[in-house]
């Protein structure tokens, strides 16, 4: 749709007519017949002992019957229902449903709507010519829901019994107006209807598409059912116009509103009163649930694996069992460790290098537990390392008890391998509180039975590359407004500084992070309204669809964009952005590829042409599985 060439037809004409359904108002079903399927549905909700079947045949074989059966060009709605085979009482239930959803599923047309404002701000008579079965009060109706007010007439098959696709209903607004016919400009989506023969009577004409792809990432699958075609047409028509907000709407939204749901029938099931989100990356999850579920009890948790491993160092009496509790990674840098013992690497200096060891060495995870020089190290600090611990195992102590944990309560998290989980499970029983733990995630790959994975987990890791390779992308999505947890204190919680609080450049990475989070909540709100969340269902396929096609496949700008952004673990690092080396030197490659937290996006940003990147990255992960995973 050329805008411009638009209004310059607008400019010369006097009456702009509009179709109405696919041009003023859009639907949020792909088909128009896909509205007797939501009717069906609706309807054996409330009638489950005598549920239909098929309804969407039937209304329209009782459509064509009464075509071919009436001498008029066009059949109202109450003439097709008299011809379904149902009692009265039901047909009389059936249209009603049928209208309810027509009115649930029809929106502005945003794109249109905009031309709309133009000719009425341009002083042109607007109408609108519909070729519709829906009673004439009831299209004006959907009209004016959607914003449009300033419609002069409004004409309709079914009531005038006249017909676009014959001319006889343009010629009757002609006729009515008193005008020459190259004075009206009509638009609409139906090639005969609304673009030939509007033509054909010397009328100016303009054709849109029906269907607009607006989405950038949620694709309709060829083989698309109900759910799929109505999920998506919602997505598609209700997209905000801001390049971020749009991003969360159509990719982080969707996957937020399944897991939600998932873990409310998770708890529902169980009949656990109380559930309770981790920080950080609980924060989204903990305000989305909030708004889909505002009467379940819920809280939010402050942990990290620091504050609930650094209280038990002092119960291991061994190396072997402090390096057990370190989280796994590639490598470890020396004043990471220091961190994870609960002690600040610049006050041991000369220990360390007592030790032969540097405040900056970096040493392999599979090497950490056997480096003599790092043996060494711990037996020196052990008495610092337990002192402090048991400082920390109290003052954990009162920050749980003061959670009045008891019986089952539900755990909710990321994910990725469990180390929250286990903690807890260590450290609740050693303060006296008798509580079992279920834990829900975004994904995990801790193989235990109260450890449950939306998208993946051991009972089905067909969706975990597309996960762990956009890690980094994950965790950056779900970013918190707060610093990580450092230890809890007798005087209340101690949090680091919020990492985004820092440059410039950090501070418009949080923008662009808290603007797709908000696009998310948009969607939860905007879906939880419409009738849609109710009647289709939203698996986990559907809801992940938007995520994985970004983490995979993501658009050249949001790959530039979000690939820039700082990433914090041990050491700060671009999220998927190779360096100029890396195309000349394969250590260099290598290094760069195993540091990156979005390697599917470090792929792609590599190589700049289509490839099989999870693929490739499946392959990668398979032959240097130690250094990239």
């Amino acid at each position: 749709m050329n805008i411009e060439i638009l209004k310059s037809l607008i400019d010369k004409s006097s009456i702009i007519s509009f179709d109405v359904f696919d041009t003023l108002l859009k639907r949020d079903v792909y088909y128009p017949a896909d509205v007797f399927d939501i009717t069906e549905r609706i309807y054996n909700t409330r009638h489950q002992d005598v549920p239909l079947h098929n309804f969407r045949s039937i209304r329209m074989e009782a459509e064509q019957k009464v075509r071919e059966k009436t001498e008029r060009e066009d059949v109202m709605l109450d003439w097709i229902y008299q011809e379904i085979p149902f009692d009265s009482i039901t047909c009389k239930e059936l249209k009603q449903l049928e209208c309810e959803t027509e009115k649930e599923v029809s929106v502005c047309n945003y794109p249109i709507k905009e031309i709309y404002d133009y000719a009425v701000w341009k002083g042109k008579t607007v109408i609108a010519v519909s070729e519709m079965y829906l009673p004439k009060i009831f299209i004006h109706e959907l009209l004016e829901n959607a914003g449009y007010n300033a419609i002069e007439r409004l004409y309709v098959s079914s009531e005038a019994g006249k017909m676009k696709k014959t001319g006889t209903l343009f010629r009757q607004v002609i006729r009515d107006y008193g005008i020459k016919p190259h004075s009206i400009l009509h638009i609409g989506d139906a090639k005969r209807s609304d673009w030939i023969v509007p033509r054909l009577l010397g009328m100016r004409s303009y054709r849109i598409k029906t269907h607009y792809g607006n989405t950038s990432y949620f694709t309709l699958p060829a083989q698309a059912g109900l759910n799929e075609r109505s999920f998506y047409s919602f997505i598609n028509n209700h997209l905000p116009p801001f390049p971020n907000h749009r991003l969360g709407f159509e990719t982080l939204g969707p996957v937020l509103w399944g897991l939600c749901a998932w873990i409310h029938g998770f708890v529902q099931e169980k009949k656990i009163k109380r559930v309770l989100f981790l920080a950080r990356d609980g924060q989204i999850m903990e305000k989305v649930y909030r708004e889909m579920y505002p009467n379940d009890e819920i809280q939010y948790v402050y942990v990290s694996r620091r504050a609930l491993t650094v209280p038990l160092l002092h119960l291991k009496k061994s190396w072997k069992d402090v390096v057990g509790l370190i989280p796994q990674a590639t490598h470890v840098e020396l004043h990471a460790l220091m961190k994870r013992l609960g002690l600040d690497v610049n006050d041991y200096i000369g220990t360390i290098e007592k030790v032969g060891l540097k405040r900056d060495d970096v040493i392999a995870f599979d090497k950490l537990m056997e480096d003599s020089r790092y043996k060494s190290l711990y037996q020196h600090l052990k008495p610092f390392i337990d002192e402090n611990s048991r400082k920390e195992f109290q003052a954990c102590a009162t920050y749980f008890e003061g959670l009045n944990l008891q019986g089952t309560e539900c755990i909710v998290d990321l994910g990725w391998k469990g180390t929250i989980q286990k903690a807890l499970e260590t450290l609740l029983p050693l303060y006296g509180l008798d509580v079992q733990l279920e834990a829900l995630y975004l994904g995990i790959s801790l193989d235990v039975s109260n450890a449950h994975g939306y998208i993946y987990s051991p009972g089905d890791m067909s969706k975990m590359p597309c996960v762990r390779g956009a890690l980094g992308l994950m965790e950056t999505l779900f970013s918190s407004n707060h610093g990580t947890l450092i230890k809890y204190g007798f005087d209340g919680l101690v949090l680091d500084k919020f990492e985004y609080n820092g440059s410039l450049s950090t501070r418009r990475d949080y923008q662009t992070i808290s603007q797709i989070q908000e696009g998310a909540l948009l969607f939860v709100r905007t879906f939880r309204k419409n009738m849609l969340s109710d009647i289709i269902n939203v698996d986990v396929a559907l809801a992940f669809e938007g995520l994985k096609r970004l983490s995979v496949c993501p658009k050249r700008s949001d790959l530039a964009k979000l690939g820039n952004m700082a990433f914090f673990d041990t050491e700060v690092v671009p999220l998927a952005k190779p360096l100029k080396q890396d195309y000349y030197s394969i250590s260099n490659l290598k290094y760069s590829f195993s540091h990156s937290h979005w390697k599917l996006g470090y792929l792609k940003r590599l190589f700049r042409i289509p490839l099989p990147y999870l693929a490739m990255y499946k392959f990668l992960r398979r032959l240097y599985v130690k250094d990239v995973w």
